[in-house]
């Protein structure tokens, strides 16, 4: 009996160990930012990302983090179901023409998310409480959708890095 016990504690104090390792290594650093887009990374797909404006879209902001001192790298729709995001602080969801009812890779932790809002159809306003803030470059996207919803709204004009 007395070895179950100590072979009881010895399994405890490897997960108790093993908790505190996650929860401290895994800190998010804040100045690493995901960017979360509709696109493609397959050349076969009709949304190929070298062919698609929400990349466009992206690139002209990563340009204007990186002056910043951001390090921004990139998630497509086939990361959605396996992300990794490591010890990324901040990830942006670009909501395009693709539909998701909830985040792609949303889990509640320690991150940032923000919801880059410039494509309404086929919203699904439960995002909303995903999300940290949602920005826009429109100002009745933003009056008319976000803030009835009760969400955290800033306006963000495109393509001004």
């Amino acid at each position: 009996m007395v070895g179950m016990n100590k072979k009881l504690f010895i399994l405890l104090g490897v997960f108790v160990a093993a908790y505190l390792y996650w929860f401290f290594a895994v800190k998010p650093d804040y100045s690493k930012i995901a960017f979360v887009l509709p696109s493609s990374q397959r050349v076969s797909s009709p949304y190929y990302y070298k062919k698609d404006g929400d990349f466009f879209l992206a690139d002209d902001l990563r340009k204007g983090l990186e002056k910043l001192g951001y390090q921004v790298s990139y998630r497509f729709r086939e990361d959605y179901d396996n992300m990794k995001l490591g010890n990324i602080g901040n990830v942006i969801y670009f909501k395009g023409y693709y539909d998701f009812e909830h985040l792609p890779g949303y889990k509640k932790d320690k991150r940032k998310r923000v919801l880059y809002l410039y494509y309404v159809e086929g919203l699904f306003k439960d995002i909303f409480n995903e999300v940290d803030v949602v920005t826009s470059s429109s100002y009745k996207i933003i009056d008319e959708l976000v803030k009835p919803a009760g969400a955290k709204a800033v306006y963000v004009p495109q393509f001004t890095n």
